[in-house]
């Protein structure tokens, strides 16, 4: 009777315990790298590729607005791009790792902070 009780409590506690991973495009995968590398704002290689990500027929609209984001930000995201994240944020029909992005860009202050980084590296 007891390993019926012992085999959910196992799965659940590795469940919890192991940090979950949201899948990404590749896109959005590649944003995240330059959001956890940023340092006020994308170099003009990152800026190049945030770039091509916005003009990309192949690219979601939230990788759009994310991309578009991330190249106007000066020291932090603002005006009606800060707009457009919190839009995304909130969709719950955009993918799991989009509104993730769109929330982290939402608090950069200059560069992600240690929770921000962690959140960041999830993102595969």
């Amino acid at each position: 009777m007891k390993i019926t009780y012992t085999i959910p409590a196992c799965l659940l506690f590795l469940f919890l315990a192991v940090p979950s991973v949201v899948a990404a495009s590749p896109a959005t995968s590649e944003m995240a790298q330059i959001i956890l590398h940023l340092n006020h704002y994308p170099s003009d290689d990152e800026k190049q590729s945030l770039r091509t990500i916005a003009a990309s027929d192949q690219a979601t609209a939230g990788e759009r607005i994310l991309a578009k984001a991330l190249l106007n930000m000066e020291h932090k995201v603002g005006g009606a791009d800060r707009e457009r994240l919190r839009e995304l944020a909130r969709n719950q029909a955009a993918p799991a790792a989009e509104r993730e992005l769109a929330d982290i860009l939402l608090g950069l202050q200059h560069k992600p902070s240690a929770a921000a980084k962690e959140r960041l590296r999830r993102l595969r």
